[in-house]
This record gives structure tokens, C-alpha cells and sequence, in this order.
């Protein structure tokens, strides 16, 4: 029986070839279109049907029939004890109203602290600047939000009476809101039984997530820059992709023209470790479909267990090393695809180089993760010219652990950490420590550190 031919790439999205789902013109352009939620019939956004501030809603084909010049914005951030939208409190409302024009409108800011029902703890505490102290005589969630609507309320309406408008359309924004501030917000509200705030105002029924709107129009932008505060620092992690010079290689170059001297710092785990997380990431059901896009389309069989997963990559490296000489294209392309993805991130050195050569070894500072907390804070500091005070009155078990773990937040169960691999399948890990090792030993003699080299030999 004749080898069948290998598939064209397929697309997870609109289930067409030739690309996908990361290059889906379709998807791109709804992505596009969708900055808003539409108002439909059902106005309490917390029963899981369709809704008008809806909880994780699927984004609508076509951007709702609004005037935009007949719109009020209130842009608005959270801080909370936790990051579980049903164990954890609202401890800081701040708003901001702006008018159509974007602009703010005059005695239209707004900020309250919150009293909560839990303690803050002192890993909140360093995050947000808030202590257990300054909310305990704060006033309560409900006393805040029927203030804050009540003030939002007076603002629109005197900016309608002096600009002679109509506002048909007050819409909530927040960054990063899809996913955080707007569904903490409505689980707050229906826990107090406030939905009616929103509920009976008409206006209210929209809102826009400026981190959506920013990865709708940066595109693939979004992964290329490393953090920054825009002035002195820069980091630049092991995962996601802005260190991974294989898949974009201009990344130190835009970052030196932007800030030339700024202060670099780089965090790196163990290369090998690093690939059974990724996979483990991608077997979570919400993120599985990006690691059938790699296998799928090529007429391969997606791996449901490391050791598959592990051998594919290395089959990948045996292709590459003979430079694909007899590899027909498709193979090629998955291979350069899983291994730009998953085995090349690792190979530290190649994407440090570019670094060390634009900023000098001075300003590039690489942290090792294995490292103990304090350690790493204190080698952080001195980097950015920061003295480590008070050392000892620091919490430095909440860098570790921010009190109770949030079980929703887990996203795979089955995942037992980095070093269960090493007992589960060490035939396959000392395979890809003998890849890695060459590239940690010019990794060490590259940055005079001698962590790199601890990395090695790790399953003898």
C-alpha cells in the first residue's frame, strides 16, 4: 500500500488550507471588526446566556449600530485581593469619565478604596501599595458602587446639559478587561445583589478591552516586544516568544533604537524542563488547537504524551542537521515550525548574543528562575542600582506563595511540575540534555556565570 500524501496545511479557524489558524485572513478580519459588545434582550450579564456585558461571550461578526458621537467612556481599573472572581474582593475602584471626543471630562474622576471581607495579603500588599490598614475603615462594595454609578450618572448628564447632547451609550473600558476587570466587576455586582446598577440603565451594554483592541491592530507586534517601563528597564523572558530571535530576529535591535540605555534584564529556566511546560500548556483544552495546527495539517499525528511530543521535536533536529537535503517542502516547514516553537527557544546563547552586543555585558543581567527568591531579588536590584532594604523585614515567602491557590486558575491538573519529567521519562530528557549542553557551556562563557552548567547532567 502506497505512503499517502502528506495534507496541506489546514486551518483550525475556517477550516480552509494553504494557512493557519495563526495566519487566518477570516479570523484577522472579524478580530478587526469586534471592539464592542452589542445589547441584546437579556440584561443580567451573569447567568451564562447571552448577555450584554457578557462573561467570556464569543465576540460578535460585525461591530454594533452605535453613534459614536453620542457616547460617554468611563475608563476604570481594579485592584483585588486575589485573582479569583469568586473567593477574592474589590479593594480599589479608580474612573475616569471622557466624552465622545475622547476627552476628559471636567470633575469626572473618580477612586475609592474598598473594605473587603478577606485579608490582604502582603504579596498584594507589595503589588498594589494597599495594607490591611488603609481599607479598614474604608467603605463597603456596596456603599462604593452605588456611589461610583451614582456619580457617573451626574457626570453625563451635566456634560449632556452643557454640550446640549443625548448620550445614548456608556461604555466600560479597562485593560485587560475581557478577561479580568469586567467579569470581576459583574461577579461583584451579583454577589451583592447590585446588577440592577447596570441592569436598568439602558446605556450601559458595551464595553471595550484596549489589550484586545491593542493585539487587533499591533498584530504580531504584541510578541515582539519585550516589557519595558518605557524609560530605564527592560525584561525580556524565556516564553513568550520576544526572546526567540529564529522567529523574530529584530527584536534587541528595536529595543536599543527605542532605548539605547536602558538596563536589560533576562530570566531563563532549564531548556529541557522549559519544552515538557510548553507541553503541558498546550494540552489544556482552551490552548490544544495551536498544537494540532502544528501537527494536523502536515499529516502528522498530534502527540498526546511528552515522549511523542519530545521524539517529534528530535526527529525534527536529525532533519535539520542534514540541512533537509532529501526532506520534501512540507516537511521542512513543520519542522522549522515545531522546533522555532519549542527546541530553538532553548538554545539561550544564540538569542542572548545580539544583547550583550548592543547594550555591553554590564547593562544585560541573566537570572537563573532556579534560583531562590531572595537571591534573584537581590541580584535584580543591584542590577538596576537599587540597594535590597529592609532584607530582612521583606516577605519573602509571598514571592513564592500569594496564600491560597485559586483551583479555577489551574490549567492542567495533571501537570506535577518541571522535575517529575526527569523520573517519569529520563531516557528522553538526558536526549535532549545532550542537545542543550554545548549551548548552556557558550552560554556560561558567555555571561561569567556558572548556572548554565549546573543545568547539566541533571538526570545522572
Amino acid at each position: 500500500m502506497s505512503q499517502q500524501p502528506p495534507k496541506r496545511r489546514k486551518c483550525g479557524a475556517c477550516k480552509g488550507v494553504g494557512h493557519d489558524r495563526r495566519n487566518c485572513p477570516a479570523l484577522r478580519a472579524t478580530k478587526a471588526n469586534n471592539l464592542a459588545i452589542p445589547a441584546v434582550e437579556n440584561r443580567n450579564g451573569l447567568d451564562g446566556g447571552p448577555s450584554r456585558l457578557p462573561i467570556g461571550a464569543t465576540m460578535p461578526e460585525i461591530i454594533p449600530n452605535i453613534n459614536w458621537d453620542k457616547v460617554c467612556y468611563v475608563l476604570f481599573d481594579l485592584e483585588t485581593t486575589g485573582g479569583s472572581r469568586t473567593k477574592d474582593d474589590i479593594i480599589e475602584l479608580a474612573a475616569m469619565v471622557l466624552g465622545p471626543d475622547g476627552i476628559a471630562i471636567e470633575d469626572g474622576s473618580f477612586e475609592s478604596l474598598i473594605r473587603p471581607h478577606r485579608k490582604i495579603t502582603p504579596y498584594i500588599t507589595t503589588l498594589t501599595g494597599i495594607t490591611n490598614e488603609m481599607v479598614k475603615t474604608a467603605p463597603t462594595f456596596p456603599e462604593v458602587m452605588n456611589s461610583f454609578f451614582r456619580f457617573v450618572g451626574g457626570i453625563v448628564q451635566s456634560h449632556c446639559i452643557l454640550s446640549s447632547t443625548i448620550v445614548d451609550a456608556i461604555v466600560l473600558v479597562a485593560h485587560n478587561g475581557r478577561a479580568f476587570d469586567i467579569p470581576f466587576l459583574l461577579r461583584s455586582l451579583q454577589g451583592h445583589n447590585l446588577q440592577s446598577l447596570l441592569a436598568d440603565d439602558p446605556r450601559y451594554g458595551y464595553f471595550i478591552d484596549t489589550l484586545h483592541v491593542a493585539r487587533t491592530f499591533l498584530g504580531d507586534w504584541t510578541q515582539r516586544l519585550p516589557w519595558t517601563d518605557g524609560i530605564n528597564n527592560i525584561s525580556v523572558d524565556k516564553s513568550p516568544s520576544n526572546l526567540n530571535t529564529f522567529k523574530h530576529p529584530d527584536v534587541p535591535q528595536l529595543a536599543h533604537k527605542l532605548l539605547p540605555n536602558a538596563k536589560v534584564v533576562v530570566t531563563l529556566c532549564k531548556p529541557d524542563t522549559r519544552i515538557y511546560s510548553e507541553f503541558q500548556y498546550h494540552m489544556v483544552p482552551k490552548r490544544h488547537q495551536h498544537l494540532v495546527d502544528q501537527f494536523e495539517p502536515y499529516g502528522r499525528i498530534v502527540p498526546d504524551n511528552f515522549v511523542d511530543f519530545a521524539e517529534a521535536n528530535l526527529r525534527c533536529l536529525e532533519e535539520a542537521k542534514r540541512n533537509y537535503d532529501n526532506a520534501k517542502e512540507d516537511v521542512r516547514y513543520y519542522c522549522e515550525i515545531l522546533l522555532n516553537d519549542y527546541v530553538r527557544i532553548g538554545e539561550y546563547v544564540r538569542h542572548l548574543q545580539p544583547w550583550y552586543e548592543l547594550y555591553g555585558e554590564g547593562n544585560v543581567l541573566v537570572v537563573d528562575m532556579e534560583q531562590d527568591a531572595k537571591s534573584k531579588v537581590a541580584a535584580l536590584l543591584s542590577h538596576i542600582g537599587e540597594d535590597l532594604v529592609p532584607s530582612e523585614e521583606y516577605p519573602w515567602q509571598e514571592l513564592e506563595d500569594d496564600g491560597e491557590n485559586n483551583e479555577e486558575f489551574f490549567t492542567n491538573k495533571a501537570y506535577e511540575g518541571r522535575d517529575s519529567v526527569f523520573l517519569k521519562h529520563p531516557y528522553i530528557m538526558q536526549k535532549l540534555e545532550d542537545h542543550y549542553a554545548p549551548f548552556n557551556e557558550a552560554l556560561a562563557a558567555m555571561i561569567g556565570a556558572d548556572f548554565p552548567l549546573n543545568w547539566n547532567n541533571r538526570t545522572s
